[in-house]
């Protein structure tokens, strides 16, 4: 009998710790995110994003597909200063791709965009996977998020060719991802 009530607490701390585990596991997998116009008026409201100043820069929306198929929303932002450099076809072209931090999106980016803008740096900003605009997939704090990077590199190259100078800038999540990317330079157009 006593035999039985080991194996039982036994199995009750087992099925215990394995709940625990999936309940721990979906709030990193499926972080709850801000609703996209929820963010933009947080990042206006804790004076990150400057309003004014961002709906007069010129903004191009596009989709680029991931290598997994799910859609990562981008946008890239120019003013009159980083404009210029598309102007001459022998400058070499240079482009700001900045990832933003855990539960945020593109528009908490837009804190670090005005400084590469105003040295004529075009600005890159993209969602992750499970946030903002971009395709519904399970967040991994990085794993399949570096190789969405990469997926954005390859479009700026195919897009603008070799004549290109990249500066990659993120916060929290988004910072980590560079790392594996510059060890596996060989598996992206990079050069």
């Amino acid at each position: 009998m006593l035999g039985y009530i080991i194996l039982f607490i036994f199995l009750a701390v087992v099925i215990l710790l394995a709940a625990a585990s999936w309940v721990l596991s979906n709030i990193v997998l499926r972080p709850k995110v801000l609703a996209y116009d929820k963010l933009y008026q947080r990042e206006i409201e804790e004076g990150r994003l400057n309003e004014k100043e961002y709906q007069s820069l010129e903004k191009e929306d596009f989709i680029i597909k991931s290598r997994y198929g799910y859609d990562l929303s981008c946008q890239l932002i120019n003013n009159e200063i980083s404009k210029e450099q598309f102007l001459n076809p022998d400058t070499k072209l240079k482009i700001a791709i900045i990832c933003h931090g855990y539960t945020c999106g593109k528009y908490s980016s837009m804190i670090y965009a005005s400084m590469f803008l105003k040295k004529g740096i075009t600005v890159l900003t993209y969602d992750h996977r499970n946030h903002g605009l971009s395709g519904k997939a399970y967040t991994t704090m990085g794993y399949y998020e570096k190789f969405d990077l990469q997926t954005v590199l390859d479009w700026c190259y195919s897009e603008y060719g070799p004549n290109l100078a990249i500066v990659t800038h993120g916060e929290s999540m988004g910072e980590q991802r560079y790392y594996p990317i510059m060890l596996s330079m060989g598996e992206c157009a990079v050069q």
